[in-house]
């Protein structure tokens, strides 16, 4: 049933994805780097789409785990003299 599902959507995505591709040539006239952050909002907004209806569980490990070893109390200090 969630293949079903994610094929619907897929296909929806399809549809709304091509005025959006329009918007963002537009957009990439003005500024190019408007519409690459545009194009990295919509792939994001999809896969998590995809991922939320396929009931999938976004788990940010790297981001956990990084966070766990720098703090960041590195760069904050000022620097010693030898």
């Amino acid at each position: 049933m969630r293949t079903i599902i994610i094929l619907i959507l897929y296909v929806i995505i399809t549809i709304l994805s091509l005025p959006m591709y329009l918007i963002e040539a537009i957009v990439r006239l003005i500024s190019p780097r408007a519409a690459a952050h545009i194009a990295q909002v919509i792939v994001k907004g999809a896969f998590n789409l995809v991922m939320f209806v396929s009931g999938c569980k976004k788990d940010h490990y790297w981001r956990r785990k990084y966070s766990e070893r720098h703090t960041g109390n590195v760069c904050r200090q000022p620097p010693q003299l030898l």
